[in-house]
Order: structure tokens, then sequence, then C-alpha cells
């Protein structure tokens, strides 16, 4: 009585093995379980604050900007210019 059961396996050879963003691979049922663990515990994704994000874009520019200031070849100060700024939106 309110329990929640996954019948499942997790034998390398039976191949439910799933990738995941922390792991390599990791059991179906496994997957299935931790997904209702998050639902039931309201653990969810959530978005950085503004601020926070704000400072970590304007702390990236001014070291693309420095890395740009102290490179002795152009092409690395383009690129630090377009990639350190856009770190953020990917992490």
């Amino acid at each position: 009585k309110d329990c929640y059961v996954f019948f499942g396996y997790s034998a390398p050879g039976l191949y439910d093995l799933q990738p995941t963003p922390v792991g390599d691979k990791y059991p179906g049922v496994e997957v299935h379980a931790t997904m209702l663990d998050n639902l039931l515990s309201r653990a969810f994704l959530r978005d950085a604050p503004r601020p926070l994000a704000a400072a970590v874009v304007v702390a990236l520019s001014a070291l693309a900007g420095i890395a740009g200031i102290l490179s002795r070849r152009p092409w690395q100060s383009v690129l630090g210019f377009l990639v350190f700024p856009v770190v953020p939106f990917g992490l």
C-alpha cells in the first residue's frame, strides 16, 4: 500500500542501458525510478536567477576581452571573443 514498484532488469547483456546527461549508461528501469523520485520530491530543473546569469556573462566577456588583449595572434582573440560569452547558454 502507498508504494511504487518498478519491475525491470539492469544486466549489461540485456541492453537496457540508456545514456543520461550525467553518465554514459544507466539502466532503463532506474531512469524511470529517478524520474518518479524527482516528480514526487518536486526536484525540477530551475533557471538560474537573472542577476547571476548576467554576472556570469559579464565576467566571461571580461575574460574574453583580457584574453584578446593579451593574445599575440588575432585569430585567438576573435575565437575568445566569440566563445566566452556564449558559454553560459550551453550550461
